[in-house]
């Protein structure tokens, strides 16, 4: 079974070897769509052996998602975000979990993943995944008969069943510790994405609710949301 590291990046210079590192022992490609990096983010990823395609602003991260998944070559697609990565117990799961789901309709492996607000995890918002594990369709077969919807938080189609359970790889996700103003730009993005995307408006619940689609107010109100949404 072959396996792909799939990336969206921009401006991403500093975190990309820690990604690219953390699955280096059992990924067979790296494909990394770029919307328009201005730090060395796409020279950096090709140094390193990655295909890489700038395709200008973000047009959604829908798209983007099904954009990088359509350009793997392999039987499977990794994907990581700048702000994540996985550890090395869990990156051992992957390549199991690919040979146990090959020749099944389990089209996509739903992770957990775990927020934190330092870089040493003493501080985590979801510490309890049971309580809310914040699933992410992220190990997925190549197939382009797979797609994303939406332009902000993503949801993913064309898959026949996934497979969720909590001993799956957990994502680590340190998305708070980035600069205010990078965060700012973040939730500005996640704004227009929203606001723009009149095709699936209605889909759009929280969203709609607290009037935005990032930042703290979103992220504050998404676990209790989900929870009573998954009950």
């Amino acid at each position: 079974m072959s396996i792909a590291l799939a990336c969206n990046f921009k401006n991403e210079i500093d975190n990309v070897r820690r990604i690219f590192n953390c699955v280096e022992s059992i990924i067979s490609e790296i494909v990394v769509v770029d919307c328009g990096s201005n730090d060395g983010t796409r020279e950096l990823c090709r140094k390193l052996g990655a295909r890489v395609y700038d395709i200008g602003e973000c047009p959604g991260f829908g798209q983007m998602r099904t954009i990088t998944l359509h350009l793997c070559r392999t039987d499977w697609a990794i994907f990581l975000d700048g702000d994540e990565h996985l550890d090395p117990a869990d990156i051992g799961k992957m390549p199991e979990l690919a040979k146990r789901f090959e020749n099944t309709d389990t089209d996509v492996i739903l992770l957990p993943r775990h927020h934190y607000r330092t870089w040493d995890r003493s501080i985590c918002e979801n510490p309890n995944l049971a309580e809310y594990a914040d699933w992410q369709p992220r190990f997925v077969k190549v197939n382009h008969k797979i797609y994303w919807t939406r332009r902000v938080h993503e949801q993913i189609r064309g898959i026949r069943k996934e497979y969720q359970d909590l001993s799956n790889p957990i994502i680590r996700h340190f998305g708070w510790l980035k600069t205010p103003e990078r965060l700012k730009a973040i939730k500005d993005l996640c704004d227009r994405l929203w606001k723009e995307d009149e095709e699936n408006k209605d889909s759009y619940t929280l969203e709609n609710l607290l009037g935005t689609a990032g930042g703290e107010a979103y992220w504050q109100a998404a676990p209790e949301f989900h929870a009573h949404k998954s009950g």
